[in-house]
């Protein structure tokens, strides 16, 4: 019965860590260039034929490793293409800053705007 045991709990773990790892979850900041903003961005893709970008996005607070999330929901979008860098799909090079919210027109068109 120990054995048993200790099998499925290791089986569960190196799946646990397996599943972990498979993730790919990256974080980068963006910077205003217009006042002193700074936006984290969270984001992971998924490929099966289309690719699946998932981001959820934050803001620095006064205390330094405290993020405040500024999105409700993750967002996600996906592409009939072959897999692109995470940030060039979002639109990181096109962004808009205005003094409550900064907005990102993705590869697909789509319009995402992240209030602060």
């Amino acid at each position: 019965m120990v054995f048993v045991v200790s099998v499925v709990g290791v089986v569960g773990i190196i799946g646990l860590w397996l599943a972990y790892f498979s993730l790919h979850i990256s974080v980068d900041s963006i910077e205003s260039p217009i006042e002193h903003r700074t936006v984290v961005i969270e984001h992971r893709n998924d490929s099966w034929g289309e690719t699946y970008y998932h981001y959820n996005f934050y803001q620095p607070t006064l205390f330094p490793i405290v993020l405040k999330k500024l999105n409700s929901e993750k967002v996600s979008f996906w592409v009939h293409e072959d897999q692109m860098d995470d940030l060039k799909a979002l639109g990181v090079e096109e962004v808009e800053w205005t003094g409550e919210s900064v907005t990102f027109r993705t590869v697909t068109g789509e319009i995402i705007k992240v209030d602060f």
